[in-house]
């Protein structure tokens, strides 16, 4: 059924303004999680009933609008010229409105569990392509909205992010496709019957891995410390660089006596000459020594003709155990760093530990790599941009999950978090709560195996192919006369 003009004018405007506010809400820096379960309905149910613009016009509008929440943390704090901006935003929406414009095709044409397929396995299918050729790998994928939702957030470990983003757009796609053929009740209920399936299964996979008992492995004290007075951010002269390298080798003592076995401190503590770098190697070693504990320390080294983005790793005897480099680096801001490309996996008795370095929990597939070597434990010296301080780290809380390991995560102008292999956080501080911000937390260090770890993006491809031969089907099948 399409409206008249008349009827059609405050149905679009209303559905648009919910739609674009639960996006709003349920997207972004801080996102509550239940409201992006239902942004999407008053757009779609309006998109399923009016004519072909008006449907392209109010699901590009709610999609684009609401993802204004981005606009200022994109222009203001990370500096992105007007026109990228402008394609962050409006690309997105764009395939949004091919999902929907895919799936209201199929409701007209009596497919209602196609329908119900279409927007979920499309836009799974936009974001994998994304995060295969976009430079900044998963960021802003939907899933990473569900982190506050601990059961849903397993599925991370049989599905990665796929499976959470097709979940939560399967649901409000099949409501709205309920409220718009309400006369079809057998598909209805065969529609309904499988989300429900789902959602149950979902429910117990994940109640289940949340309790199951734990494997036995290392229990390990951690430490973090990171500060955000600006002096020490990321010092610029060599009297402030040499303060607050002393500074921050005085946190090791401290840190040591409160039981730390193994202490992460941020990344690019501060930039270094070959000179430089044989001083703090030397304040190090000794702090390790002294301690008898494992430093992790992240510095900017300079190099020719690039500079290097590296994480140290000090042996409790003092040696320098491993020099891990930043795979993936962030662009504009680290253009004059060269990328790594060798992985760092600590060898101990039970559980071996990994290195990465900030935006290289962002990839997905580096993460998998370390899991096929069984590591428990993911350390990561981090640098946010304050405004994401919590999306950024939540977004390395879903590689643990994913690759069945602890991040103990220490990030300057972010947070301080040690999460376990089930997305549980065990202890959080905020960077800028103390002059330097310290903590320490005990983790039951394990590697629990996952099925993403083994198979990888299973499910994106059979979301491409979903999309795929729903797109057949139309072409393939005329339209059901009205």
């Amino acid at each position: 059924m399409v409206f008249d003009l008349a009827r059609l004018r405050p149905f679009a405007f209303g559905s648009l303004g919910l739609s674009a506010l639960g996006v709003w809400y349920g997207t972004g820096l801080h996102p509550m999680w239940w409201v992006t379960w239902l942004a999407p309905v008053p757009v779609l149910h309006f998109a399923y009933r009016a004519g072909t613009g008006p449907a392209c016009a109010a699901t590009f509008g709610a999609w684009f609008l609401g993802s204004l929440n981005l606009c200022a943390y994109f222009r203001s704090v990370l500096a992105i010229p007007f026109l990228p901006v402008a394609l962050f935003l409006i690309i997105p929406a764009m395939a949004f409105v091919l999902a929907v414009l895919l799936s209201r095709a199929l409701v007209r044409r009596g497919s209602l569990t196609g329908a119900a397929l279409a927007v979920p396995a499309t836009w799974v299918s936009f974001e994998y392509v994304v995060s295969v050729f976009g430079l900044n790998g998963t960021a802003g994928n939907l899933a990473y909205t569900q982190v506050d939702c601990p059961t849903l957030l397993q599925l991370a470990s049989l599905t990665g992010l796929w499976g959470i983003s097709f979940v939560v757009l399967l649901v409000p796609t099949s409501l709205a496709v309920a409220l718009s053929a309400p006369r079809a009740k057998a598909p209805l209920v065969r529609v309904l019957a499988f989300v429900l399936a789902v959602l149950a299964g979902v429910a117990c996979y994940g109640t289940w891995r949340l309790h199951r008992p734990r494997d036995a492995g290392d229990t390990v004290t951690v430490g973090l410390v990171a500060t955000d007075v600006p002096a020490r951010i990321f010092p610029r002269t060599r009297e402030d660089a040499l303060e607050t390298l002393r500074l921050y080798v005085e946190q090791v003592d401290p840190l040591a006596r409160r039981g730390a076995e193994v202490i992460v401190l941020p990344e690019k503590l501060l930039s270094v000459t070959e000179t430089g770098y044989a001083k703090v190697t030397e304040l190090f070693q000794d702090a390790a020594i002294r301690n008898h504990v494992r430093v992790i320390v992240g510095l900017a080294r300079d190099g020719d003709p690039l500079d290097h983005n590296v994480a140290l790793v000090f042996s409790p005897n003092g040696s320098v155990e491993a020099v891990y480099e930043k795979h993936h680096l962030v662009p504009q801001f680290e253009d004059r760093f060269h990328a790594g490309a060798d992985r760092t996996v600590l060898r101990r008795e039970t559980v071996p530990w990994g290195v990465q370095i900030c935006k290289d929990m962002d990839f997905p597939p580096l993460s998998r790599d370390y899991a096929a070597e069984g590591v428990g434990l993911m350390l990561v010296p981090a640098w946010d941009f304050d405004q994401d301080r919590w999306l950024h780290g939540r977004m390395a809380v879903v590689r643990g999950v994913e690759g069945g390991f602890c991040v103990a995560r220490a990030a300057k102008q972010g947070l301080l978090t040690v999460s376990d292999e089930c997305g549980r956080i065990l202890a959080e501080e905020r960077s800028d709560s103390a002059p330097f911000a310290t903590l320490t937390a005990r983790v039951a260090v394990t590697h629990r195996a996952t099925i993403y770890s083994r198979c990888g993006d299973w499910l994106a491809w059979i979301s491409l192919t979903v999309a795929a031969l729903a797109l057949a089907s139309l072409i393939r099948r005329p339209r059901q006369p009205a």
